[in-house]
């Protein structure tokens, strides 16, 4: 290997890395119901989610309008205590930089629900005696180790039945891939195509 072809390796790799892409964010979720239309006691699916147990009722301006100017939204107490699930399930990688947001408020005072990733993520969201407050929540995290996971939202056992729960809307679910580090990206790319000139060289040879 020359000096002449490692100081062109370097200078192919500088322009390379120089010009590469930054990462972007996927959106895996973006979901806020006002496509799905109003009614009680889904079973099946709402948006992008399944009904997974129980039922969920989806209200807004014509009917349980408790947020006036946020279209529709999902009350995860039907007659029943509800829980939805993405219909997609998400692959992740070490590395994987993930944000989830969500606006919640309740029907009723002192409302609890579940939000879990699969394993990557659980955490509980829940609404005192004041109901009227429309809340956001948002969080980011790293991935660990490589999973597939599904996004869900369970109100609590500690809700009783009855069509009076946690209500879920304007979801968001987006991932930024981990990227090589540079020196793994030029080490990749010298190790490669100095790989390829020996070859080259040991085929000339043994003619």
């Amino acid at each position: 290997m020359n000096l002449r072809f490692l100081l062109i390796s370097a200078g192919s790799v500088a322009v390379l890395t120089q010009f590469a892409a930054p990462a972007s964010a996927a959106t895996l979720i973006d979901e806020n119901f006002n496509t799905v239309a109003i009614g009680l006691g889904y079973t099946t699916s709402v948006g992008v989610f399944n009904v997974t147990s129980g039922n969920v009722d989806v209200v807004g301006p014509t009917l349980g309008n408790y947020y006036p100017g946020n279209g529709s939204y999902v009350d995860l107490n039907g007659s029943q205590r509800g829980t939805i699930t993405s219909a997609s399930i998400f692959n992740f990688n070490p590395g994987d930089t993930v944000t989830l947001s969500f606006n919640y408020g309740a029907n009723g005072a002192n409302k609890i629900a579940n939000v879990q990733l699969g394993s990557l993520f659980s955490d509980t969201v829940s609404i005192g005696a004041t109901t009227s407050v429309y809340s956001s929540y948002s969080t980011t995290f790293n991935v660990n180790s490589s999973l597939s996971a599904a996004l869900s939202f369970m109100s609590s056992l500690s809700n009783p039945n009855g069509n009076a729960g946690i209500i879920i809307d304007n979801v968001q679910l987006t991932r930024v891939a981990a990227v090589p580090e540079p020196f793994t990206i030029i080490g990749t790319l010298v190790g490669g195509t100095a790989a390829v000139r020996m070859r080259k060289k040991l085929v000339a040879k043994n003619k």
